[in-house]
């Protein structure tokens, strides 16, 4: 998908959570922020301003996206925020437990959700008396699997698949209405490695900051060409490190490949195909990039063999230009790894 129907479809998607009843957040929302109201010269924000805070609002503001890192976790974030929504995230690898109280401390309407979730998602509807909707995705499901999905909630809940939201909003024709920078932007759920999962709340301001300053990086060290990287996201999109990272290769007129760790693996899907010579994402075992990365810490660039463009991994590792390289040199045979 190029940028205009990416574009297209997120603002359709955005406009169909509105004809679905979620509310678009007041302008002045944010006005309370202390750091605000400094600016303002004030010492405290008016009683007025306070009620209009997002964390005391009883509307319906927010969309709970609970899933892989994949297209529409993005698409349906810039959706959300085309009509000034908030967005809270849960990995996808939490309980449903944690689920659900993401759902009720956010006072979510909807989630965004896996097709092959729908069914977990709605038998805990008690749970959470102000979910309404369920939105499932299509990724990493067969289309055998999309056959005989038939699922009806038991509990009356709406059930649909983004492209039935998209399709709603396209029919709804409702124009953009982007959030202020002051706006809160996404409530953001840590793994819960630690005890009970925390929503850490992100305004605009902040998400723009973040993936700005990447973008500048890039740009003042052309490290990075403009229009002409391919970015592999894997990591969690619920991770504001790889949330940011996509924004600024957006940004920067980069193209973004969605993948998962298991395609790095020998038996992944994304391999070279040896009759035809033609390359995949990545050819790299996952046993040697664990060998060789272990014990180092930030990116790993690659170019792809035959391929017009790099492929941009960001790995928790560090390659370094060592010795171990030169025992899997002929594994390696496709990329040049850079620093």
């Amino acid at each position: 998908m190029n940028f205009k129907d990416v574009g297209l479809r997120a603002h359709a998607f955005g406009a169909g959570l509105i004809k679905i009843g979620l509310v678009s957040l007041p302008k002045t929302e944010g006005q309370e922020d202390h750091f605000v109201q400094l600016a303002q010269n004030k010492t405290q924000p008016s009683l007025k301003t306070q009620m209009n805070a997002f964390e005391k609002s009883n509307k319906s503001h927010t969309l709970l996206i609970y899933e892989e890192t994949c297209a529409d976790w993005m698409t349906a974030l810039i959706g959300a925020f085309s009509q000034s929504l908030v967005c809270a995230t849960s990995y996808a690898t939490l309980g449903p437990d944690s689920v659900a109280d993401a759902v009720k401390e956010t006072n979510c309407k909807a989630i965004l959700c896996n097709m092959k979730d729908v069914e977990k998602i709605d038998s805990m509807a008690s749970q959470m008396p102000s979910l309404t909707h369920i939105l499932y995705t299509k990724n990493y499901v067969t289309e055998k699997q999309i056959k005989k999905f038939s699922f009806q909630s038991k509990n009356g809940l709406t059930i649909m698949s983004m492209d039935q939201v998209v399709d709603l909003g396209i029919k709804a024709d409702i124009p953009p209405n982007p959030p202020t920078p002051e706006n809160m932007a996404v409530v953001m759920y840590t793994s819960g490695s630690t005890g009970k999962p925390k929503g850490v709340m992100i305004r605009q301001r902040n998400l723009v900051a973040s993936g700005g300053m990447f973008l500048r990086y890039v740009r003042d060290t052309r490290f990075l060409r403009e229009g002409a990287e391919t970015y592999i996201a894997y990591l969690p999109a619920a991770h504001i490190m790889e949330l940011c990272v996509e924004f600024a290769m957006l940004g920067y007129g980069g193209r973004i490949g969605y993948s998962d760790v298991r395609s790095f693996s020998s038996a992944g899907a994304l391999r070279v195909n040896e009759a035809t010579g033609e390359v995949g994402l990545l050819s790299l075992s996952l046993s040697m990039l664990q060998t060789l990365l272990q014990p180092y810490t930030t990116h790993a660039y690659a170019y792809a063999y035959k391929q017009p463009h790099r492929y941009i991994m960001m790995p928790r590792c560090r390659i370094q230009l060592m010795n171990d390289l030169t025992s899997h040199q002929e594994d390696y045979k496709h990329f040049d790894l850079l620093l």
